[in-house]
């Protein structure tokens, strides 16, 4: 045998902002590693996989929003070697694992409403918590997101204490949470 094997449908993917996994089809069994870097020099290789193994690997340890180069070498059991042409492909961004921060919460009553204002220094959801003892807290909130929040709960007690917290999160679900406050109704 002196025919090489055919390397096809080399990709990338999926990827993320510090792996990748790589792989690709083969005409008959092979070795092979996938070789790698901020080149087309490479510079990292994965250790030889086995015939047999999977046609896929990890690329693991890289840097986000980073383009890397990469290509297959391969052997089939006669010697017969192929190697890729090379292929190219990007880290995802860091995800965003910060929550909202909330400032500048404040409490505008009457009788039987209250607003509450807040801002945030991402867009975030609105939401406000609020109750006469906070384990039997309810909430009412908008969906929009947005830095300046303005919630409006309706159907208070007149001459009441209330617990209140606001909390708003971003487009990845991170959370932020206000320190708990409380607010009295004035009498009807």
């Amino acid at each position: 045998d002196t025919t090489p094997p055919v390397l096809q449908n080399v990709s990338a993917g999926p990827v993320s902002h510090e792996a990748a996994i790589v792989r690709f089809d083969v005409n008959e069994d092979v070795q092979w590693r996938a070789e790698y870097g901020l080149t087309s020099g490479y510079g990292m290789v994965t250790l030889y996989r086995d015939f047999g193994d999977p046609r896929a690997t990890s690329l693991p340890g890289l840097s986000p929003m980073t383009t890397y180069h990469f290509r297959i070498v391969a052997a089939d059991r006669a010697g017969n070697t192929c190697v890729s042409p090379d292929r190219t492909f990007t880290t995802n961004a860091t995800p965003d694992r910060t929550p909202p921060t909330i400032t500048n919460v404040q409490a505008t009553t009457t009788h039987n409403t209250v607003t509450v204002t807040w801002n945030t220094n991402e867009p975030a959801n609105s939401k406000l918590h609020y109750g006469r003892h906070p384990p039997t807290a309810t909430w009412t909130g908008l969906p929009d997101f947005v830095t300046s929040h303005t919630v409006t709960a309706q159907g208070l007690l007149p001459n009441t204490q209330y617990v209140y917290w606001v909390k708003g999160s971003d487009a990845t679900g991170n959370e932020g949470l206000s320190p708990q406050a409380s607010f009295t109704t004035p009498p009807a």
